[in-house]
């Protein structure tokens, strides 16, 4: 005897309805003067209606009942309608008495959309067929079933699995789009599921206030397979969140975000070749701030900065590489300046600035070691009357707990004082109308100094490569580039170099440029009304760059001017040698990996370097995850994943191979730099005489 799939599944299975003998006398009677066939049950379920071959003829099938039908040649086609009063969850199964299967399933909805689609036509496949959970809005659907292959004209068995959601917390389909986006509910689990890798689910949820948020997912159906992020309403991507693993501890709940006030939109998507088709559980969490004193997102510039009172404690965190944070105040008079920084979660990894209302630095301090004193409070410096900022940002470590600013001020009165090194404020975020520019025309030379020597300048792979012999006396060099020999030309940077090297990456391929070094004898005191002191002019070196040159082909963010314009977005590097515990960031000198001696290296003729420090050193962000050895890069919207002894990386979701895997050498993770910078949107050149690398990067 057949068996029906209604008894594969007593729980969700009706039981046929009894049809009265009266009933049954009716139908005998109209079948035979020649009406349409009988619709009785048959094993526990009902057969097909001939002719069914289109959705006009369709065959009324009822949920989680069974419905037998065959595909008698050919060319038969049959069609099945069913309806569902609620929204819900569908689960298609299907059963083949006859061998080897040969049918093709497809799902319609009432626009002839189609919704799945299966072949099952080989002596593998496993009996009964259960197709993966659909979420389906209230409507009819349509089932059509016809020959994929082989000669199986035995009888099936058809049955859908429908389950009432119309209560409780389910998407509603179709919500693939920010339009057609669920709207779900602070610390209320909403479930959803993937239908297919096509699959896109949104939802959404609007925050009256400013304050902290956390994405909670959870999977239940083996391992997971999904990719989770986190937008603006302007489609700004604030989290993008893999969840693929078998080692991922669910479930998984993203770092705390804070976010101004406003709507939010979440995408879950499948990611990776898991069939991860069953149902997830997604919340967020949020807490409101505004009545405390916390940063106010956004809050990356000093015309967004946040505003805060002095000698009162400030919550911020820097939930990834790329956030940076800024706080102004304001003060009257005279006074004595310094800030107190602390961190509760660990190892801090984080740099403080404070900067006048001209750009200039105050002070700099980087709190980023185990051994750190907490809370750490800076030197204190003088400062007047005028508007003060703040700027906190990650440094070495991935510490995105929260942490505390605050700024001090006491009384004191206006005294000379040295100034320290003019850290410049990072790129883009300079205040609209500086005290003090740039010109064509150089300050005149101090009596007091003298030129620098041993100055060279050569044509390299990145660019021009400037050198010369350290000179005592001063805070550092400016390096000034023209067109012509007889121009003055400009400085390369808004900052001084606080090194003897320099590479200059802003050059066009084939062009001549003329070059000389002047030492910076003391910095600028703005608040005095002193400008910068510098020494005598070098020599002029005339260098015509390369034919090609690395980074020639980069494309400025967002657009801009070909590379080596005046209103091309400035293109920065980072140097380094092989065995050289230093590197430099755009002339910066700074040791890789502080404290251990770590170096890049060759291993199969490809430079590995201890990544984080690179990517960090961008702007970037580096994710180690111990349990499966995965090392993921993230910048500028790039994404790298790699894992330790693995030949198969992963470009923004392609999979590409390398021929060095990652390797741990020293208890450090040592990548090859060619494939991790590359695939972060950036140029890298090799310079064999110094066995030099350049990352030429915006």
């Amino acid at each position: 005897m057949k068996k029906a799939i209604a008894t594969v599944a007593p729980a969700v299975a009706k039981a046929a309805p009894i049809v009265s003998i009266a009933v049954l006398l009716a139908f005998a009677i109209a079948y035979a003067i020649g009406s349409a066939p009988l619709p009785l049950h048959a094993a526990g379920g009902l057969r097909e209606v001939e002719p069914n071959g289109s959705v006009n003829q369709a065959s009324q099938i009822y949920v989680n009942e069974d419905m037998f039908g065959s595909i008698a040649n050919r060319d038969d086609v049959d069609y099945y309608r069913f309806d569902i009063p609620n929204k819900g969850s569908v689960t298609l199964i299907f059963n083949y008495y006859g061998g080897v299967p040969g049918h093709r399933i497809r799902l319609y909805d009432g626009e002839n959309r189609e919704l799945f689609s299966v072949s099952i036509n080989k002596p593998s496949d496993i009996f009964p067929y259960v197709a993966d959970r659909l979420r389906l809005p209230a409507g009819t659907y349509y089932i059509r079933i016809d020959r994929s292959s082989n000669n199986a004209f035995d009888e099936y068995c058809i049955h859908i699995r429908y389950e009432d959601e119309s209560f409780g917390h389910y998407e509603n389909e179709p919500n693939g789009s920010v339009n057609q986006a669920d709207i779900v509910t602070n610390s209320v689990a909403i479930t959803g599921n993937i239908e297919s890798g096509s699959d896109v689910d949104y939802f959404a949820f609007t925050l009256g206030a400013s304050g902290s948020i956390a994405l909670t997912f959870d999977y239940a159906s083996g391992i997971p397979g999904h990719r989770v992020r986190l937008y603006d309403s302007n489609n700004s991507e604030l989290l993008n969140e893999y969840i693929y693993t078998s080692s991922t501890i669910l479930p998984y709940t993203t770092p705390w975000l804070r976010v101004p006030a406003g709507t939010y939109y979440i995408r879950v998507e499948k990611f990776s070749n898991n069939n991860a088709y069953g149902d997830y559980y997604l919340s967020y969490d949020y807490v409101d701030e505004s009545g405390w004193n916390y940063e106010r997102e956004p809050n990356n510039s000093t015309n967004t900065a946040t505003p805060i009172n002095v000698n009162a404690l400030y919550t911020g965190n820097i939930y990834d590489g790329l956030d940076k944070d800024y706080y102004s105040f304001t003060v009257s008079g005279y006074h004595r300046a310094s800030l107190t920084f602390d961190y509760r979660y660990g190892t801090p990894g984080h740099r403080v600035r404070l900067y006048d209302s001209a750009g200039k630095s105050l002070l700099s301090d980087t709190i980023h070691t185990s051994g750190a004193a907490l809370p750490h409070t800076t030197a204190a410096v003088d400062i007047g009357p005028g508007i003060y900022y703040i700027f906190v940002e990650r440094y070495g470590n991935m510490a995105d707990g929260d942490y505390t600013i605050q700024a001090n001020i006491s009384d004191g009165a206006p005294s000379p004082i040295a100034t320290p090194t003019p850290t410049p404020m990072p790129p883009n975020q300079q205040p609209p109308t500086p005290i003090r520019t740039l010109t064509p025309t150089p300050p005149p030379a101090s009596a007091s100094s003298s030129a620098v020597s041993g100055f060279e300048a050569r044509a390299v792979g990145a660019g021009v490569k400037l050198a010369w012999e350290p000179l005592s006396g001063g805070v550092g060099y400016r390096v000034y580039r023209s067109l012509s020999p007889g121009g003055s030309g400009d400085s390369l940077t808004d900052f001084h170099i606080a090194h003897n090297e320099y590479v200059d990456v802003n050059v066009l391929p084939n062009t001549t440029y003329y070059y000389y070094i002047r030492q910076v004898v003391s910095g600028e005191k703005t608040h005095d009304g002193v400008r910068e002191e510098l020494g005598p002019a070098t020599i002029k070196k005339m260098v015509k760059t390369a034919n090609e040159v690395v980074g020639g082909g980069l494309a400025p963010p967002g657009g801009g001017a070909a590379g080596g314009s005046s209103a091309a977005p400035r293109k920065k590097y980072i140097m380094m040698a092989i065995d050289d515990r230093y590197m430099y960031v755009d002339g910066d000198r700074q040791e890789i990996d502080p404290g251990r001696g770590t170096a890049p290296l060759l291993h199969n003729a490809r430079t590995m370097v201890p990544i984080r420090a690179i990517v960090e050193g961008m702007g970037g962000r580096v994710t180690w995850r111990e349990a499966s050895g995965e090392i993921t890069l993230d910048y500028a919207r790039h994404s790298v994943r790699m894992w330790l002894g693995n030949y198969n990386i992963s470009v923004n979701g392609e999979q590409k191979t390398v021929d060095v895997a990652p390797m741990t050498i020293n208890d450090r993770t040592m990548v090859p730099i060619r494939f991790a910078a590359e695939n972060l949107g950036c140029a890298v050149g090799w310079e064999d005489a110094t066995q030099s690398i350049y990352i030429v990067y915006y």
